[in-house]
C-alpha cells in the first residue's frame, strides 16, 4: 500500500522536484518504508511505500520496464498477481522483483489499457508511457483505493489524498457550493465531487488518459451492466429450474462459502503480519471463521469499545465470544473519552468535511492493530451485498403500509414525536418516525429521505439567502442513482444504489483514510469484484426473508458461529455521538458554532443554528447527526480554508 502523486505540465515546462517532494511529505503516513521520485521534463511521479509484498529494494517505485520507456507508481494489492506473473513470463517477460507492481507494469506492456480487466484487487495507479507521451491512470472497480485529480488548461495533478494536491501552488482553493449542499444532505460528499471546485475524485471502475491533446475518462466496469447480465442468467436458470426452493437456498449457501473463502484466501497473501478487525457482528466474524480454517496459526483479532454512553456502543461481549471460539490472539481497547483530540486528527486526514462518526472507532482500531500487524481484513461490504440495513426491510414494508389506515399512521407518528428523544439517531423511535414520514412518496424519494441528514426544511432554515441563490435546483444524488439503477425487485435497486453510493463515498472512504492514517493496510474480502458479481446473481428473496435481514448470510454463518452472535440485534460500528454532544463536545460546539465564525463565513443563519441546538438540548428533536455535521464542517473550514 502506498501514497502516490504526480504532475504533468501540458505546456512542456519541467516539473520541479520540490513540488513532488512536498506532496509526498504530506502523505508520509501512507508509506513509511520507502520513497521514490521520477522526473523527466514535463512529467513528475512520486510514491511513498508501505511494504507488504516483496519487502526488498527490488520493488522500489517509481518502477520502470527494462528500456525505461514505461514507468509506474502504484497503490494497492493485486491478489491474482502470481497467476498473471506466470502468464507474462510464458510470454517472455523478465521480472526483477517478486512484487505485484511489476506484474501491473508488464501487463500494461502486453495488453495496454485493457490490462485493467485482468486485475483482481484494490488499486489506484498511474503509468507513464514515454513513447505515447501519455499518462494512464486507473482506479479499482469498487472504489477501495482513492485517487484525486485537478485538471487545468496547462497542467494535470493527481494524488492519493487531497492535501497533496492542495499544496501545489497553482491549485485554486475554492469551495464547490453544490458539494457543500450534498455534504449536509449525506454527511459526506458523493463522487466525483470534492468540497473543492477544481478537485475531483476518479470514480470507481474508471480510467483517465492524459496527453498534450486530450484528457479522456473511460468506464471499464459498471455495476448496472453486471447486474443486467446476471438477470439474464436468472431468467435462463429459472426456466430450467425444477428443484425446490430449499435446494436452491442450499446451493447458494454452499456457493457463498466457497467463493467467500476464495476471496479471504487471496487476501491473506502477505509478506508481513496480518489480522482482522472484529466487530462481533456476522460479517467480520464470518471472515474470521474462514481465516481460521485457512491459517496454521492463531489469527490476530482487534476490537474496540467505548466507555462513554451506555452498552449500546460496546460490542466487546460478542467479540470475546467469537475470539474465544476460534482461539484467536485477541486484542481489545476500551476507549475513554478523547473525542476532543481525535476529531481534529480525523478531519486532518479527510481533507474535506466528512461526518460519518464511525471514522472515530475505525481510527482507534487501526491504531491498535498497527501495533501488532501491517495488514488487517475487515467485514465491510456484507450489508450492501446481502441486505443488512433496517432501511432494506423498511423499503419492502412500504408495500404493506397502504393496508394501514392513514388515520392510524398519523396518530402513531404524533405519539412518536411526543416521546422523549433518544441521543441515538439509530433508535427505534427515530427510525419509526422516518418510516411513517415516508407515506405516499416514490420509493426513490423515500430512499433519499432515509439517507439524508439535513432535510429540505432544515436546509432552508440553515442556509443564508446568498448561499441558496447559488444552489442548483436538483441535488438529490441518492434519488437520482436509485432511479437510474435497474432492479428485478425493489431490494435489488436498494442494494445496487448502496453499492454505487454509500459503499465507495462513505464506508470505503473512511476505511482507507483512518487505516492509512496509522500506516495500516486494510483488505475487504466482501468487495472482491468477482464475489460482488456472484452476490448480485442471488435473487433478493433469499437475502431478506420474512423481513429478516441478511437471511442467506446468516444461514451461512450458522455453520460457523454461535447463535447468540448471529441473531442478536444489529448495532453496527457506532459511537456515542449523542452523549458526546451533550458532554465532551460542548466546548468545541461553543467555539466553532459561535456567532463570530458563523457571520464571518456567510453560509449559515445563526438563528437556525441556535434553534437546532436549543431544540436538541430540550429533547424536542434529535439533532445529533446535524450538530455533528455542522461541527465537523466548521472545524474543517478553520483547518483548511482560513
Amino acid at each position: 500500500m502506498c501514497g502516490i502523486c504526480g504532475i504533468i505540465n501540458l505546456n512542456d515546462q519541467t516539473v520541479e522536484y520540490e513540488h513532488i517532494d512536498r506532496m509526498l511529505s504530506l502523505m508520509s503516513h501512507r508509506g513509511p518504508d520507502d520513497r521514490g521520485i521520477y522526473i523527466k521534463e514535463n512529467i513528475g511521479l512520486g510514491m511513498n511505500r508501505l511494504a507488504v509484498i516483496d519487502l526488498s529494494l527490488n520493488a522500489h517505485q517509481p518502477m520502470s520496464n527494462e528500456t525505461q520507456s514505461v514507468w509506474i507508481i502504484y497503490n494497492g494489492e493485486i491478489y491474482n498477481y502470481k497467476i498473471l506473473r506466470k502468464e507474462l513470463m510464458d510470454k517472455g517477460y523478465a521480472f526483477k522483483s517478486n512484487s505485484d507492481t511489476e506484474v501491473v507494469l508488464h501487463a500494461y506492456e502486453e495488453w495496454g489499457h485493457l490490462s485493467i480487466e485482468q486485475l483482481n484487487g484494490m488499486f489506484a495507479f498511474a503509468i507513464f508511457d514515454k513513447k505515447k507521451k501519455e499518462l494512464f491512470i486507473a482506479r479499482d472497480r469498487l472504489g477501495i483505493k482513492p485517487l484525486y485529480y485537478a485538471h487545468y488548461s496547462d497542467f494535470f495533478c493527481f494524488a492519493s489524498e487531497i492535501k497533496a494536491i492542495l499544496c501545489y501552488p497553482r491549485i485554486q482553493k475554492t469551495i464547490d457550493i453544490q458539494a457543500l449542499d450534498q455534504y449536509f444532505s449525506y454527511m459526506v460528499i458523493p463522487h466525483p465531487k470534492t468540497i473543492y471546485k477544481d478537485i475531483n475524485i476518479l470514480e470507481p471502475g474508471h480510467t483517465l488518459t492524459i496527453s498534450f491533446d486530450f484528457v479522456k475518462k473511460t468506464k471499464y466496469w459498471d455495476l448496472n451492466e453486471q447486474y443486467l447480465k446476471v438477470v439474464e442468467s436468472w431468467n435462463r436458470d429459472n426456466a430450467e429450474m425444477t428443484i425446490s426452493r430449499k435446494k436452491v437456498e442450499e446451493y447458494y449457501i454452499d456457493e457463498v462459502i466457497k467463493r467467500l473463502k476464495k476471496s479471504v484466501k487471496m487476501r491473506m497473501i502477505s509478506d508481513v503480519p496480518l489480522g482482522i478487525f472484529l466487530s462481533g457482528g456476522v460479517d467480520s466474524s464470518l471472515v474470521l471463521a474462514l481465516m481460521s480454517e485457512l491459517s496454521t496459526e492463531p489469527v490476530k483479532t482487534f476490537s474496540v469499545g467505548f466507555e462513554d454512553g451506555d452498552k449500546n456502543y460496546n460490542e466487546l461481549e460478542y467479540c470475546r465470544i467469537v475470539a474465544k471460539k476460534f482461539k484467536t490472539e485477541h486484542y481489545e481497547f476500551i476507549q475513554k473519552s478523547d473525542v476532543n483530540n481525535v476529531l481534529p486528527e480525523s478531519i486532518k486526514h479527510f481533507d474535506e468535511p466528512f461526518a460519518n462518526p464511525t471514522a472515530i472507532p475505525m481510527y482507534y482500531i487501526s491504531k491498535l492493530a498497527r501495533e501488532n500487524v501491517t495488514v488487517a481484513l475487515s467485514g465491510v461490504g456484507g450489508d450492501e451485498l446481502f441486505g443488512g440495513y433496517p432501511r432494506h426491510v423498511a423499503l419492502q414494508l412500504i408495500n404493506y403500509k397502504g393496508l394501514v389506515p392513514r388515520s392510524i399512521q398519523k396518530v402513531s407518528l404524533y405519539i412518536l414525536k411526543k416521546l422523549q428523544q433518544s441521543p441515538n439517531p439509530y433508535s427505534f423511535s427515530d427510525r419509526a418516525k422516518r418510516f411513517l414520514s415516508a407515506s405516499n412518496k416514490e420509493k426513490g424519494v423515500v430512499y433519499e429521505m432515509w439517507r439524508t441528514s439535513f432535510f429540505s426544511f432544515l436546509k432552508n432554515m440553515l442556509y443564508t439567502d446568498e448561499l441558496k441563490s447559488q444552489l442548483a435546483n436538483d441535488n438529490a444524488f441518492i434519488e437520482y442513482n436509485f432511479a437510474e439503477t435497474p432492479g428485478h425487485t425493489i431490494l435489488d435497486k436498494a442494494l445496487l444504489t448502496d453499492l454505487k453510493t454509500y459503499l465507495p463515498t462513505d464506508l470505503l472512504t473512511y476505511c482507507d483514510r483512518m487505516s492509512m492514517a496509522t500506516s495500516l493496510e486494510m483488505r475487504v474480502p466482501f468487495c472482491d469484484h468477482e464475489f460482488v458479481e456472484f452476490a448480485m446473481s442471488i435473487p433478493s428473496k433469499y437475502k431478506i426473508r420474512r423481513f429478516q435481514l441478511k437471511h442467506l448470510l446468516k444461514k451461512v454463518a450458522f455453520k460457523y458461529l454461535p447463535r447468540e452472535v448471529i441473531y442478536r440485534r444489529k448495532q453496527g460500528f457506532s459511537v456515542p455521538v449523542g452523549y458526546w454532544i451533550k458532554n465532551d463536545l460542548k466546548p468545541l460546539i461553543n467555539e466553532f458554532l459561535s456567532e463570530d465564525l458563523i457571520r464571518k463565513q456567510g453560509y449559515f443563519n445563526l438563528s437556525a443554528i441556535e434553534q437546532i441546538l436549543n431544540d436538541h438540548d430540550k429533547g424536542i428533536a434529535n439533532y445529533s447527526s446535524q450538530i455533528w455535521s455542522l461541527l465537523v464542517f466548521q472545524m474543517w473550514y478553520k483547518q483548511y480554508m482560513n
